[in-house]
């Protein structure tokens, strides 16, 4: 599992490889979309492990946060995983990664708790 404290670093990674142009034309055969997993980390690990690998593509359509105490946690997951083949993910955001409804669900909550107000910055602006 992704400790919170890693996120922030993963973060910093990510919002520079997805400044590059990723996805090249190609001819994909199975796409995975999911949706709303809202902190299950658990959920977005089975995700991972079940379907991950026989996949030429997943689609994370957002909504990773809110709604539980781990999205610092789920968000550092799908990230890490983006990391690893930025051409096999891609990562929307969903209206619970918006800067005008983390305040309301409790995710500004949980990382200004986990990682200092300061860390809020990098994932608003992700």
């Amino acid at each position: 599992m992704i400790e919170a404290l890693e996120t922030p670093k993963l973060i910093s990674e990510a919002k520079e490889k997805m400044g590059k142009p990723l996805l090249e034309p190609r001819e994909v055969n199975r796409v995975i979309f999911v949706g709303d997993t809202h902190t299950a980390v658990d959920i977005t690990q089975t995700v991972f492990d079940k379907f991950y690998g026989d996949s030429d593509l997943v689609v994370f359509l957002g909504d990773y946060v809110d709604r539980g105490e781990t999205g610092v946690e789920n968000l550092g997951l799908i990230t890490s995983k983006f990391l690893e083949d930025p051409s096999k993910l891609i990562m929307l955001r969903g209206n619970h990664e918006s800067p005008l409804t983390n305040p309301y669900y409790g995710f500004l909550e949980e990382v200004t708790e986990k990682l200092g107000e300061a860390s809020y910055d990098s994932f608003k602006e992700f």
